[in-house]
């Protein structure tokens, strides 16, 4: 523990969803560990074997140093769509493996696996948006114009990752991967490390019991972490020509709310009663694999 907080240059988590979590690397952006919070019966998430952040690429040799020598992480799970990855590949290391489980339907899927949402495709919006690359500030503008109401959409897009068919093999994929790691580190982002990470982080959190205020705690993070770069994004947009009103709507789009995080809590006991009922029934994740998790994991 003491070699991984003096290279690394991080406090060692504490209970409460704060700063104490956060790795400090340089070129990985909303990186944190969800090491130290408390269960509701009792138990600590294991320090420095739950890592979630933002995408990989611009790793810094000091980033790799921490990650895959002080954390011993050797497998990360890449949440991004196919366009993303081929954009901003994860780090070639030896001993590493990156490994590609796209959440959201990409379109040479959707007529097979009948992805696409019965109103008006909420889900697919979110993907394009994401596999279109950005002609800088104005392309941004333009594609953020076109996803329409934020608010409404990451409520729907959020509802959708939790019920969509693909999204939940995807996650599913996710638990199968952890699991192989029997208890060892490991690693999952997307790219900024908040929507689809953030949906793995609250179903393994709430599977390991930890409590629903502090889920949602962690969620929020984010925001703490991107807001230097979500005020210039803003200021940059805004001084481009970007009304009050699209400037607004960026912002809430580069960060999270505590209400998209409840939809998916709400979405699932809806549906399923407990996030371990969906694991089980909606992912196919066993009980005993659930109880298996918590022994690995916590302690």
């Amino acid at each position: 523990m003491d070699m991984r907080k003096e290279r690394c240059k991080i406090l060692h988590p504490g209970a409460k969803a704060d700063f104490s979590h956060a790795l400090k690397l340089q070129g990985i952006f909303n990186a944190r560990d969800l090491g130290g919070y408390q269960t509701m019966d009792g138990h600590t998430v294991k320090f420095g074997r739950l890592l979630r952040t933002g995408k990989l690429f611009s790793a810094t040799e000091e980033d790799k140093e921490c990650l895959f020598k002080a954390y011993g992480v050797s497998v990360a799970v890449d949440l991004r769509g196919t366009p993303e990855v081929k954009n901003a590949p994860d780090p070639d290391e030896p001993g590493f493996e990156s490994i590609h489980v796209p959440i959201l339907p990409e379109a040479s899927a959707e007529s097979d696996l009948e992805t696409k949402n019965t109103s008006d495709d909420k889900i697919g919006s979110f993907e394009r948006f994401f596999a279109t690359p950005k002609n800088g500030i104005q392309g941004l503008m333009e594609e953020v114009e076109n996803l329409g109401d934020v608010e409404t959409q990451m409520r729907g897009i959020y509802c959708e990752m939790v019920e969509n068919k693909v999204c939940q093999k995807g996650y599913r994929r996710f638990f199968e991967i952890l699991l192989q790691q029997q208890g060892g580190s490991f690693l999952w982002h997307c790219t900024g490390g908040k929507d689809r990470t953030g949906i793995g982080a609250i179903l393994l959190l709430s599977v390991l019991g930890v409590d629903r205020e502090t889920i949602l705690q962690d969620y929020l993070l984010t925001n703490f972490f991107v807001k230097n770069r979500a005020d210039q994004t803003v200021q940059h947009a805004t001084q481009n020509g970007a009304s009050k009103k699209l400037a607004e709507q960026i912002r809430m789009l580069l960060q999270v709310k505590k209400e998209w995080g409840k939809v998916v809590l709400t979405s699932i006991e809806k549906g399923y009663g407990t996030v371990e009922s969906y694991l089980e029934q909606a992912l196919f994740i066993s009980r005993e694999e659930q109880q298996a998790l918590r022994r690995w994991y916590l302690e």
